[in-house]
């Protein structure tokens, strides 16, 4: 991992020094320079990036000072007290050894928390500790100020909100690329959303330990920032009215590849990450730069799409509308529905039985019965363009094709339920059922209730999947059910 901290120390020098035109092949020459002087001349520029747009970061001039915006701004488990001065943790003691970087061997520093805090042992207490001083890394003066100049390039996620009593779990995002022209493109763009760093993006609301929930939103915000989106776009018709193209757009929106422009670098970045929480070594994974550029498309074509209102009435963009759908108020399984979901989303998969889950959870709930029988739907607004959109980035054919079907057929049955109570309480039967052939067996006795003739193909045709079945149907069933109720309350009470 200090290859990319490394990497990231490199991005200091091109903001900061008269390199700023090196390229990829010249990135060597550069290295060269970096020498005593030129260590001690820049050997504040790391701790100055990690605070970057911040105003209450006080002059750092001891290692005290420096483990405090560490702690602060990076999320990184330091040592609370540390005598001396800055230019100690460089031009104090050294020893003869090998460099775990470039394997020079010369006078070597022993690793600090403040150069490199992620060397963590079993068993040492939990998140980011370092290990023992007789077992720590060593590195030469040059890599080992690059490494700790590249703490400036990391980004502290919180995944909670501190006015919460349960304890706030804290992600650092890292960003590396062969391409360091990408890397310093990326680095320098995602410096500019700080907003989600203090409690969230966009003020979606986001609970300790909901990790997924935290990079995913942190995506959606950079590529807010990317295409220069503003917080509150206009409205727009609440209607879902797309195209015949392709399952498509809303009417009159053309994506092209200038559409996608903005984002093309980050097809050369990987996304790292590390979450700090109740476990002895932090939990990590990677987004690879296809993953990273897919997540944009995604959001670029929900982005053509409409507005909607939410159940609190405001006009949200349909990623957030939707995101906002998939939990409510007071719900602990609600939240980890989501997380788990979005976990999903970055894993280029969805997962319609844990939207269904969370429909049913709804329905179960008093509070949220009572906001439906004011029209508002259970199911998160955007379903169907959310998940077509996302299989249009991620999905093959032959998922769309199987979506489109059963989500066509379950809405089909939902809107001839709808206004017959009975027949709305039964999609609770199709929701208990076990296996192809109950599943099969309930939709068939609704068949005979609602006595309309139905295609079943597409059920049958995806019969050793039933649970994914099951689940599109459902789904679609419900906004069947509730679409359009809240347009309809409302002429009522106007009459």
């Amino acid at each position: 991992m200090f290859d990319m901290l490394y990497r990231n120390g490199l991005i200091v020098l091109f903001l900061n020094t008269e390199f700023q035109e090196v390229t990829d092949d010249e990135i060597q020459a550069v290295v060269e320079k970096v020498d005593d002087d030129f260590i001690k001349k820049h050997i504040l520029d790391g701790p100055s990036a990690l605070a970057a747009g911040r105003s209450n970061l006080p002059r750092i001039e001891t290692m005290n000072d420096l483990n405090w915006a560490l702690r602060r701004f990076g999320g990184f488990k330091t040592t609370t007290y540390q005598k001396g001065t800055i230019d100690q943790l460089f031009f104090g003691k050294t020893e003869k050894g090998r460099c775990a970087h470039c394997g020079s061997t010369d006078d070597v520093i022993g690793n600090t928390a403040a150069i490199f805090p992620y060397e963590v042992e079993w068993g040492k207490g939990q998140g980011l500790f370092l290990a023992p001083p007789q077992k720590r890394l060593a590195f030469c003066r040059r890599c080992a100020f690059l490494i700790y100049s590249g703490m400036g390039n990391t980004f502290n996620v919180l995944s909670g909100q501190n006015g919460r009593k349960q304890k706030v779990r804290r992600i650092n995002i890292i960003f590396d690329s062969i391409l360091l022209a990408s890397l310093c493109l990326m680095v320098k763009n995602f410096r500019r959303i700080q907003t989600f760093a203090n409690s969230n993006a966009r003020k979606l609301t986001l609970v300790p330990g909901s990790t997924h929930d935290a990079l995913l939103f942190s995506i959606y915000e950079f590529f807010c920032t990317l295409a220069k989106i503003s917080p509150a776009p206009a409205e727009t018709n609440d209607d879902e009215k797309t195209s015949a193209n392709e399952g498509g757009l809303p009417d009159g929106s053309i994506i092209t590849n200038a559409d996608f422009a903005p984002f093309k670098f980050v097809e050369n970045i990987n996304m790292f990450y590390l979450t700090s929480g109740k476990k002895e070594i932090p939990e990590g994974g990677m987004i690879d730069g296809n993953r990273l550029f897919g997540l944009m498309r995604f959001f670029m074509l929900l982005h053509k799409t409409a507005n909607k209102t939410d159940a609190t009435g405001r006009r949200r963009p349909p990623f957030e509308a939707f995101m906002k759908g998939m939990t409510f108020q007071g719900s602990n399984e609600a939240d980890m529905l989501r997380n788990e979901f979005c976990g999903r989303l970055l894993n280029k998969e969805v997962s319609y039985h844990l939207i269904t889950k969370l429909i049913f959870l709804k329905l179960g709930d008093k509070k949220q019965k009572d906001l439906i029988k004011k029209g508002f739907s259970p199911a998160p607004p955007y379903y169907r363009i959310v998940i077509r959109r996302y299989l249009e980035v991620f999905g093959t054919e032959e998922e769309r094709k199987r979506f489109d079907e059963l989500n066509r057929l379950g809405y089909y049955i939902g809107t001839a339920m709808k206004g017959t109570k009975n027949l709305e309480n039964f999609v609770w039967e199709v929701f208990r059922a076990r296996g192809f052939e109950e599943l099969l067996g309930a939709l068939s006795e609704l068949q005979l209730k609602l006595k309309q003739e139905q295609d079943w193909r597409p059920v049958l045709d995806n019969k050793n999947d039933w649970k994914t079945t099951k689940s599109i149907i459902l789904n679609g069933m419900i906004n069947g059910i509730y679409s359009g109720q809240r347009e309809v309350k409302k002429r009522e009470e106007g009459n």
